[in-house]
C-alpha cells in the first residue's frame, strides 16, 4: 500500500483527524485572498490525497509525482503560471519537505499577483510535539542544517522532510526572511496553532486514542494550552501577503 493509499484509509475511517484538519480548513479559506470571486485562482501545492480540494472545490490541486488527486503536476521551484497570475498558494504540511524552501518562497513572490496570499500549515517544534512526533513520526526536527546552503541539484525524495524547517525560517532566523523577502511579502499571520486534540487524533499512522464525541471536552483545554505555544504548539499557521 503505497502513502497515499495509507493517508487517504486513515482520513476515510478517523473522525477525530477530519475534525482536526476541516477546522484548520476553515482558517485558510477565511484567510484566502478573493475568496469567491470569479477571478480568484487558488493553488494547493502538494495535495496529497486531496481532502483540501473537496473541502474546497475551488482551488487547483497540484502534486509534483504521479497523483491521482491533483490536476496538475509541476515542480513547486519552477511553478507553470505567469508572473502574477495566482491569488493564493496553499501548502498544507508541505514546505518543510522542499528540497529548497528557500527557492520556492521566491518563485512564490513571482507568481502571486499584488495581495495575493502564501498560505502554510507546517509542524512547530514545541516541547511537546518534538516528544510525540519524536516517537510516532518519521520525519525529523533537524536543527543543524543551513537553510540558505542546500543542495539544489540532490535528487531528495519528496516525502522525505525535515519538520524543522518552517521554525528555522520564520522563527530562528526571522530577521534573516524579513531582510531577503521583505520587500516581496508582508507578514500578516504568524501564529501558533495548540490543539491537544491532534496528537490523540493519531494523526495519518495511527488510530484515534478517544471518540469523535469527546473532542469538545478536549477543546476546552486549548485555552489553557494556547497561552504556552512553547510548550504545547503542534502547528505554526503563516500568512503570507505578496506586496
Amino acid at each position: 500500500m503505497s502513502i497515499l493509499e495509507k493517508h487517504k484509509k486513515a482520513w476515510d475511517s478517523n473522525e477525530v483527524l477530519r475534525y482536526v484538519y476541516c477546522k484548520w480548513y476553515k482558517q485558510i479559506v477565511a484567510d484566502l485572498s478573493q475568496k469567491g470571486t470569479e477571478q480568484e485562482k487558488t493553488v494547493e501545492i502538494g495535495s496529497g490525497i486531496g481532502s483540501f480540494k473537496e473541502f474546497y472545490p475551488k482551488c487547483i490541486s497540484t502534486d509534483i509525482g504521479d497523483n491521482p488527486n491533483a490536476e496538475m503536476r509541476f515542480d513547486a521551484h519552477e511553478m507553470p503560471f505567469e508572473n502574477e497570475s495566482v491569488d493564493n498558494l496553499v501548502l498544507i504540511d508541505v514546505l518543510h519537505h522542499l528540497q529548497n524552501p528557500l527557492k520556492f518562497l521566491g518563485e512564490g513572490a513571482r507568481v502571486l499577483k499584488k495581495g495575493g496570499r502564501l498560505i502554510m500549515l507546517e509542524p512547530y517544534p514545541s516541547i511537546m510535539s518534538r516528544l510525540i512526533f519524536g516517537m510516532f513520526h518519521r520525519e525529523p526536527f533537524d536543527f543543524r542544517i543551513n537553510i540558505y546552503n542546500v543542495n539544489q541539484n540532490s535528487d531528495k525524495d519528496p516525502w522525505e522532510g525535515n519538520q524543522a524547517i518552517p521554525y528555522l525560517i520564520f522563527c530562528k532566523n526571522g530577521s534573516k526572511f524579513e531582510d531577503d523577502f521583505g520587500g516581496a511579502y508582508i507578514i500578516r499571520k504568524k501564529d501558533f496553532v495548540t490543539t491537544l486534540v491532534y496528537p490523540v487524533s493519531g494523526g495519518f499512522s495511527f488510530g484515534p486514542l478517544l471518540s469523535g464525541n469527546l473532542v469538545s471536552t478536549v477543546e476546552k483545554f486549548n485555552r489553557i494550552t494556547a497561552k504556552f505555544p512553547g510548550l504545547f504548539a503542534f502547528r505554526i499557521y503563516i500568512v503570507l501577503e505578496k506586496k
